[in-house]
């Protein structure tokens, strides 16, 4: 996460073009691989005075449950539940992902 924070974690000027150019993040979950698109994990705000009319930054951020061997924690969020149903399952203690399926193609705003 540090390395992370220190390549993507502030904010930057940006084109609505430069928002597609963030690399993909994937997620490696017991071995398999969950791509995230980066328009899913990069929020862009436009901003008139801004040579390139806008800034972007991650939305991806730890979680800090203030409780000692917790350091390390995030939460996957919507920008992976967008893309991957998912089935908790609490009585098995365990959750289940699969590509989740849209009715409508994507439309990237």
């Amino acid at each position: 996460m540090k390395e992370f924070k220190t390549k993507y974690g502030g904010s930057t000027d940006c084109t609505e073009d430069d928002l597609l150019k963030f690399p993909d993040l994937t997620y490696v979950i017991d071995g398999i691989d969950y791509d995230v698109p980066s328009h899913h994990w990069v929020s862009r705000s436009t901003d008139e005075k801004n040579d390139k009319g806008g800034k972007c930054e991650s939305t991806i951020a730890d979680l800090d449950v203030h409780q000692e061997g917790l350091e390390e924690m995030f939460i996957l969020g919507d920008a992976f539940m967008q893309l991957f149903y998912t089935i908790h399952d609490a009585e098995n203690d365990r959750v289940g992902f699969a590509p989740a399926i849209h009715n409508m193609p994507e439309v990237l705003v």
